[in-house]
């Protein structure tokens, strides 16, 4: 004590040396500035090229959930033909070249016919499914629903698909009157 006492009050005696305690050397402050510069930039780079990623990711499953509906109701049309589920992705691949599920479909048709997956492989496998390329609960909801349905038979698969298209669509209308109704709100 009587040794941190002596040296507080030498500090203390001389002018200028009790700032000097609190403050670090010019010399010792730009290098520690450097490292944390060094340290946070890359970070919050990367924060930010990630978030940007995970955005437009989202995005494109938002559209690709909403190009569903149509794409169902027009495999429906097919269906009721009475052509495998196969089949019809294959034969229907044309029409959704404009659509970004388009390349749902294309995986799903190159699983089946260049590796002999199963549909339900093809879709839903692990490693290589075309679920894989876009991570959405609803997309993954409604092809358990499809490869289930098609197990009980060509009609009721068609009708499977064309009730989940009915409903999507009204889901989609009813969310789009929300976002009005709240966007009015908020203005």
């Amino acid at each position: 004590v009587a040794l941190y006492e002596s040296g507080f009050e030498n500090a203390s005696n001389k002018k200028g040396e009790c700032l000097a305690l609190f403050s670090l050397p010019s010399n010792l402050l730009i290098p520690s500035l450097e490292i944390l510069f060094l340290v946070f930039v890359p970070f919050f780079a990367y924060l930010f090229f990630s978030s940007s990623q995970w955005k437009k990711k989202r995005e494109k499953v938002l559209k690709m959930e909403d190009e569903l509906t149509e794409c169902l109701f027009q495999l429906s049309n097919r269906a009721r033909v009475g052509i495998s589920l196969e089949s019809m992705i294959e034969e229907s691949l044309s029409s959704f070249r404009k659509f970004e599920i388009y390349n749902f479909f294309a995986r799903i048709v190159a699983n089946v016919r260049n590796l002999g997956l199963t549909i339900e492989k093809a879709i839903f496998d692990k490693e290589i499914g075309a679920i894989n390329l876009y991570p959405s609960k609803l997309v993954r909801t409604v092809f358990r629903m499809i490869v289930e349905s098609s197990k009980m038979g060509r009609m009721f698969l068609a009708q499977t698909m064309k009730i989940i298209s009915f409903h999507l669509k009204k889901v989609r209308n009813l969310q789009r009157k929300i976002e009005e109704i709240i966007g009015d709100h908020v203005s």
